[in-house]
């Protein structure tokens, strides 16, 4: 056997006997480039490459799930934009949008989720001739996937025209608008882009959607973790049909004969039981014979007090 063949062996050996690599270990992320055109303040027309890069996108999802996905974005700029970004007398330049987004689809329904800021910081200016690209990263709000969603969720760069053109009046809708900041002798430039004809499937990646627990509980009965098995309960186990009757009857027989008054009958304010009215009408008679009594008294010191004068009411009058 020559050595080549004895190499050839030993390589193919070892190559059986390593892992193959998976597709997209948990917490590697993913990433997705798509091309666009791009109406540029004072430039024209300018291709832009953009590559979202992804560096939390989980291995599954279930349907309910919040995911909270964030990552960095980089648009990718010709050298023609460059020789412009020179004459305009740029030594830096930047990108900042307020609109730019993903979307996410399952189960025949698109959701897009804009980012919260999307600010690169000013790098810069290039030699004239050169690309140049600008970073910044990306902070997505919560997405809770759909309770219908099947199948995967698959998340792509921004495609449908929806944000109106901030640069020309065709066409109407695109799919971002974003802002070069730069110094020199214009410090913003407005930038409207739509997807490049040659890019039909801007995808960043595809997670695929699992059932959820509780869908494994069925009517005829389930499992659930750690604790035993459900079952229906049996046909013996159900009361007859003809107790509803006789279980009312019992009801009826063994509940009170005085219960309390429902809320929505009772007055509002002050209540007064009969037999205190009573008590009333025989006090305010004995009260006023009373006080005549006391008053007669009183008029019988006040004679006394003045050595027998008259002063008695009735001969008070009659003066």
């Amino acid at each position: 056997m020559s050595r080549s063949l004895r190499l050839g062996g030993a390589a193919l050996a070892v190559g059986l006997l390593l892992p193959a690599p998976s597709a997209m270990a948990a917490g590697e992320g993913t990433s997705g480039t798509a091309n666009y055109s791009c109406n540029l303040t004072a430039g024209g027309n300018a291709p832009v490459t953009v590559t979202l890069a992804l560096g939390n996108a989980p291995d599954s999802v279930k349907p309910g799930q919040t995911l909270q996905l964030s990552g960095s974005v980089t648009f990718g700029f010709t050298a023609q934009t460059s020789i412009q970004t020179q004459l305009l007398l740029a030594s830096k330049i930047g990108v900042a949008s307020a609109d730019f987004g993903i979307s996410a689809e399952t189960a025949g329904h698109t959701d897009r989720i804009s980012a919260r800021s999307v600010e690169a910081p000013e790098v810069p200016a290039v030699k004239p001739l050169k690309p140049f690209s600008v970073t910044a990263k990306v902070v997505l709000p919560a997405y809770k996937v759909p309770a219908s969603a099947k199948g995967d969720v698959v998340l792509s760069l921004p495609s449908a025209a929806t944000q109106p053109n901030t640069v020309a009046k065709s066409p109407a809708k695109v799919a971002f608008t974003a802002v070069l900041s730069q110094t020199g002798l214009i410090h913003k430039r407005s930038m409207a882009c739509v997807l490049s004809n040659t890019d039909t499937a801007p995808l960043i990646t595809r997670i695929p959607v699992t059932a959820d627990a509780s869908s494994s509980l069925g009517g005829a009965g389930g499992s659930v973790p750690g604790g035993p098995a459900l079952s229906a309960p049996s046909q013996d186990a159900l009361p007859p049909a003809d107790a509803s009757p006789q279980a009312s009857s019992t009801e009826a027989q063994t509940r009170p004969v005085f219960e309390a008054i429902p809320p929505s009958t009772r007055h509002s304010g002050v209540f007064l039981p009969a037999w205190s009215l009573v008590v009333v009408g025989l006090m305010l008679p004995i009260g006023a014979v009373l006080y005549t009594v006391s008053l007669r008294h009183r008029l019988r010191l006040m004679q006394l007090a003045a050595g027998g004068a008259t002063l008695d009411p009735d001969t008070r009058r009659r003066s």
